[in-house]
């Protein structure tokens, strides 16, 4: 669904991805859990694209229900990937970071997802304008994970 103009939400239940459509590609924030490719390469078809035309992939950070796909989409896209260096690290073994819940933490031992090559992701750092919809500024904010990145956005036009 479009939710602001070239910014389109996909609902994959337990979690959101986004989608910014440019001229140029589209950028692709977040995976979705893993076997959540089929959802978002059907919407992408959807919108008369095709898995090519996702020319970046952005993790927020490495939790299953944000990189769970990472692997699967960027072999099926080409697309170049950004993550936070801390979630870089836990995607390459396919881990989500220390929550401080036990039971997140203990299940999380079980809980794995395809392991992402770091040669696939360039590293995102605070403060870095992206090329992207007139320039996103990743902002790494606090919270219960060691890295999240939110960006700000710039109205297009």
């Amino acid at each position: 669904m479009e939710i602001f103009p070239h910014l389109h939400w996909l609902n994959l239940g337990s979690v959101n991805v986004y989608l910014l459509v440019e001229e140029a590609g589209l950028t692709l924030i977040d995976t979705g859990i893993p076997r959540s490719e089929g959802k978002i390469l059907a919407y992408v078809r959807q919108l008369g694209h095709e898995a090519a035309d996702i020319k970046h992939i952005i993790l927020t950070h490495a939790d299953i229900d944000h990189a769970g796909s990472a692997k699967a989409l960027l072999e099926a896209t080409g697309a170049q990937g950004w993550a936070g260096a801390q979630s870089a690290a836990l995607m390459a073994e396919g881990l989500a970071p220390k929550h401080g819940f036990w039971p997140i933490d203990f299940f999380g031992r079980w809980w794995r997802y395809a392991a992402v090559p770091s040669a696939q992701l360039k590293p995102l750092a605070d403060g870095q304008a992206l090329p992207l919809w007139g320039g996103l500024t990743v902002l790494f904010t606090p919270g219960t994970r060691p890295t999240i990145s939110r960006s700000s956005v710039p109205a297009p036009g």
